[in-house]
């Protein structure tokens, strides 16, 4: 779940203390976690996309990029 507000954008406030370093290593967790939900979310929804092409245009593989992506390799996410 994303924070309310970007702790680093925040002002601070007069005679308020320095966040500290666990303080300072507690938000750069928060945004790292945040980050790699939106790519795992990002991730899913290409991979389903990309599944709903293999069976449209028949093929069980590509290759890309010297790489060879399968479609027997994929598992289809559930799609609400």
């Amino acid at each position: 779940m994303a924070r309310q507000k970007d702790p680093k954008e925040q002002k601070r406030l007069e005679g308020m203390p320095e966040r500290s370093v666990l303080g300072k290593k507690a938000i750069e967790y928060l945004d790292a976690r945040d980050t790699v939900e939106l790519a795992k979310k990002k991730s899913d929804a290409v991979k389903n996309e990309l599944v709903d092409l293999f069976i449209k245009e028949g093929q069980t593989s590509i290759i890309v990029d010297g790489q060879t992506v399968f479609y027997s390799h994929m598992e289809r996410d559930q799609i609400k």
